[in-house]
């Protein structure tokens, strides 16, 4: 994995971090959040430390990657779903 590649997943990385949390209202998707966002975490450093991805953790990264994209968009559409009634 180019060097370049990987500040950009780290980024995503810290994306995630500061915006899931606080996004989210369901207990059972804060849970899946933070483990998502730990196995990408972990995997990160995987990578890091022995400088080089294998083609199963390339797609685990996207898989992670693509979960993470979808309780984000989750949150979103959660936020704006409130209805004000008067």
């Amino acid at each position: 994995m180019e060097l370049s590649e990987l500040a950009a997943r780290q980024k995503r990385l810290k994306f995630f971090s500061r915006i899931l949390p606080h996004s989210l209202s369901d207990s059972r998707l804060k849970e899946r959040a933070a483990e998502l966002l730990n196995s990408y975490r972990n995997l990160l450093a995987k990578v890091w430390e022995t400088q080089s991805i294998t083609e199963d953790d390339r797609l685990k990264l996207l898989s992670l990657e693509r979960e993470l994209e979808e309780l984000t968009e989750a949150a979103r559409l959660n936020e704006h779903s409130y209805i004000p009634t008067e």
